[in-house]
């Protein structure tokens, strides 16, 4: 008889677990910090340029001025001040500028990708558990948020540190304490992780049932429930007592603002987003995070397909459990609003990621196993309806040019919402009649693990160090260009106002600020601030022929065009961006224009 294998020694795993760390940190650190400061690739939407310098705000007044509050316009406190907590940390110690605007995100991202493997190690062996953070790590999504200055990385380390709170409670209840500082921190670093509540709150009915059928003591998930509940109140009244209560008339103003904009009726299809069953309060857009994570749906898809359709396959486990409630519970709740921009999936990619990685372990063996109809229809509607967003994003150009002549009233051509819901439902029924049909004979397919790490890291990581291997500057350049020209003023007069003001002001010592007269939202800010700050400079942009944000009028202000500056030029037009420096007529002669900038028309 051949001798049993040796058990490892407590040594031998926790020197395991340390390397896999190292292994997670060094491959989801370097990606996000090597030329931080470079602009994102084309397919990344230009709201970048505008948000992180908003986000960053009130922790650059503070670090820079002295003040967390300068004028009306306070999102980054009011909505996401754990965020802004982070980001004035990093300012403190590592200085002011756009890459360290980012480093932020980077540290975060990173962060997200250590604690999912430390979570994950509470209820999956070594390499189980690192699967998941390596797919989270490298994923091109999870990288290309991480390097620009977004408020959902570092609330996506927060839910991932909630995730690893509530596995460990499986083991130590007193760890659901963790769990639920993890899901404070998120919700106070962007208030739509409160959707992680209903999350945690499934899992445990599921856990609780799967107790119950099993004969076993509920009383060690009442424990962590509890662990969870108290650190959610203790979070609750310590933010409330120094934050909510002083501040309440500008937060609730604000969350008012914020709640306006993620459903606004009219944005539903307005930002690219098709109704799902022709449902008028469901909606989803074909986002940068699907179509980024091609390799990664397809893990998904087959996990799907193998839960739901064969029988020859194992109970899920917790971890697995707790992804699924995560992605469904999620995933819904975005469906359901009407402002969808890419960062806000950035919530699904630790699931994803969980599901993923045991979708590509665990390969259907057998072709027909007994499922039955019904299970195998509700597969392939699933599946399909995943499917749809990529039939949409890849598939919505080329009919639109095909059905450019027809003609249906009295435009020719036929819409583009109109295409998009075509492709989705489509895709859909096409699904739906297969699994009914189910023409597919038996078969038996492996994928080996190298084929899946070689397929993930050609279309997602590949794709990624081709565009930083010649990176552009334009931001970064940009802010330093007018930074260069604010010299020519006295410290207490540089003051800059536009829709891209913040962000092209981290490079500076500028005090910028925002005119906000939102008649969608409500949002009313500033709108005195011409009188009341003065400003001596004054940006406005365009896209093409598009003015870009709200439209403003320097020269009824004493402000007169300098400088033209490129900005995200390795665009194409019209999606470039052109940025016009207005300065004060006051100060003459008038500074040159540094590069990149050149002399206004």
């Amino acid at each position: 008889m051949s001798a049993a294998p040796p058990v490892p020694t407590r040594w031998h795993r926790v020197r395991g677990d340390l390397l896999a760390l190292l292994l997670v940190l060094l491959v989801a650190l370097l990606p996000r910090l090597l030329v931080l400061d470079a602009d994102p690739p084309s397919k990344v939407l230009g709201a970048f340029l505008s948000d992180e310098g908003w986000w960053a705000q009130n922790a650059r007044q503070r670090v820079l001025f002295g003040q967390w509050i300068m004028d009306d316009h306070n999102p980054a406190l009011f909505a996401a001040p754990a965020y802004t907590a982070v980001v004035t940390a990093v300012y403190h110690y590592v200085g002011l500028g756009l890459a360290e605007t980012r480093l932020a995100s980077a540290l975060a991202g990173t962060a997200a990708s250590l604690l999912l493997f430390a979570g994950l190690r509470a209820v999956l062996p070594i390499r189980r558990a690192l699967a998941p953070a390596l797919l989270l790590a490298l994923g091109a999504f999870p990288i290309l948020m991480s390097r620009l200055a977004f408020t959902e990385s570092v609330q996506l380390a927060f839910a991932v540190l909630g995730l690893a709170g509530v596995l460990w409670a499986t083991r130590s209840p007193g760890f659901g304490m963790l769990g639920g500082l993890g899901f404070m921190l998120a919700v106070l670093s962007k208030p739509n992780a409160v959707i992680l509540g209903p999350v945690f709150a499934l899992w445990w009915l599921l856990e609780f049932r799967r107790l119950r059928r099993a004969g076993e003591q509920a009383r060690p998930l009442w424990l962590q429930v509890g662990a969870f509940a108290l650190a959610v109140v203790l979070v609750t009244t310590t933010v409330g007592v120094l934050l909510v209560l002083p501040h309440w008339s500008a937060i609730r103003e604000q969350l008012a603002v914020s709640l306006a904009s993620v459903y606004a009726p009219n944005r539903r299809l307005a930002d690219g987003g098709s109704y799902l069953f022709f449902l008028p309060f469901l909606s989803l857009r074909p986002s940068l995070f699907f179509v980024a994570s091609t390799i990664p749906m397809i893990g998904l898809g087959i996990l799907l397909w193998r839960s739901l359709v064969h029988s020859d396959t194992e109970a899920p486990g917790p971890a697995e459990r707790l992804a699924w409630a995560w992605w469904w519970v999620v995933l819904g709740y975005l469906a359901t609003q009407s402002y969808q921009p890419d960062r806000r999936f950035l919530l699904l990619a630790p699931a994803l990621a969980i599901l993923a990685a045991t979708g590509f372990r665990e390969m259907p063996t057998t072709g027909r196993a007994g499922g039955g109809r019904g299970r195998r229809l509700l597969a392939c509607t699933l599946i399909g309806g995943l499917t749809g967003l990529f039939v949409m994003s890849y598939g919505v150009h080329p009919l639109e040019a095909l059905l450019s002549n027809v003609r249906l009233g009295e435009d020719a051509g036929v819409s583009f919402y109109s295409i998009q819901l075509l492709l989705w439902h489509a895709t859909v029924g096409a699904a739906a009649l297969l699994a009914w049909w189910n023409p597919a004979p038996a078969w038996r397919l492996r994928v080996p693990a190298w084929g899946w790490a070689t397929a993930f890291l050609l279309t997602e990581a590949v794709p990624l160090a081709l565009h930083y291997a010649r990176p552009h500057f334009s931001e970064r350049d940009a802010a330093r260009a007018i930074a260069e020209v604010s010299r020519a003023l006295e410290p207490q007069r540089r003051v800059m106002t536009g829709f891209l003001a913040h962000s092209l002001a981290l490079e500076s010592d500028i005090f910028p600020f925002y005119i906000r007269d939102d008649s969608v939202t409500g949002a009313r800010m500033n709108l005195d601030g011409w009188e009341r700050f003065r400003p001596t400079m004054a940006v406005t942009s365009m896209r093409g022929e598009t003015v870009v944000g709200p439209a403003i009028d320097p020269a009824a202000h004493g402000l007169a065009p300098l400088c033209r500056i490129p900005l995200w030029h390795q665009v194409a037009d019209p999606d470039s961006v052109e940025v016009t420096l207005w300065f004060t007529t006051a100060v003459q002669p008038p500074p040159a224009c540094p590069p990149p900038a050149v002399p206004a028309r």
